[in-house]
């Protein structure tokens, strides 16, 4: 049972790793973690073949794509605020200059206002 499991181990080496080199193995180093953990189970042997390997390894998680695809929304999200966000500061800072060519003259004109006797309006005038 040991050398059928070495046997399995040694097809799945050059299966991902070709040549097989140190940089390669280094390259591939969690896909064969992988398939090594779909050989040897809780320090027992699967009853798997080699073609059975890859098709593991190859298989798409539900989870994986969901969690792709919430952070994909998510960053959408995120992009689009940020333009609605740089939108209205470039529109604020545009209406601030337009204020501010316009306030300086028309602040001019209103110097009487808020001066001289108070008014009788009515206001804060209690009976005695």
């Amino acid at each position: 049972q040991d050398l059928e499991t070495l046997r399995l181990i040694s097809k799945v080496l050059p299966d991902y790793c070709q040549p097989i080199s140190e940089e390669a193995v280094s390259e591939h180093v969690f896909e064969l973690v992988f398939a090594f953990d779909e050989v040897i189970t809780l320090g027992y042997k699967e009853n798997i073949s080699l073609t059975e390997i890859r098709t593991n390894l190859e298989m798409d998680s539900h989870e994986e794509k969901l969690h792709n695809m919430v952070r994909a929304s998510k960053e959408n999200e995120a992009r689009d605020e940020g333009r609605r966000k740089a939108a209205a500061i470039k529109a604020a800072q545009r209406e601030m200059k337009e204020m501010g060519g316009m306030g300086n003259s028309a602040m001019g004109n209103m110097q009487g206002f808020g001066s001289g006797a108070p008014s009788n309006s009515g206001y804060g005038n209690f009976p005695e």
